[in-house]
């Protein structure tokens, strides 16, 4: 799936959602970690996370499917 971004000067960036690797916020912006480097664009992470239809992780721990704090 690709999606479009919106580059902190205002250019459209393309990208397909296979290549992302991570997403970190970056004061107003997100910067966007994909296989080919890094992109700063002006959508928020949850924005991003919701046009592709993700949840974040819980980075606190992991949980198993029953709630409990897997070790």
């Amino acid at each position: 799936m690709w999606i479009q971004l919106t580059s902190t000067d205002g250019r459209t960036i393309s990208l397909n959602s296979k290549h992302l690797v991570a997403l970190r916020d970056h004061g107003d912006c997100t910067m966007v970690t994909h296989c080919y480097g890094e992109a700063l664009v002006k959508e928020s992470q949850p924005a991003i996370l919701s046009a592709l239809r993700l949840h974040a992780i819980d980075r606190t721990g992991a949980k198993s499917e029953r709630g409990h704090t897997v070790q």
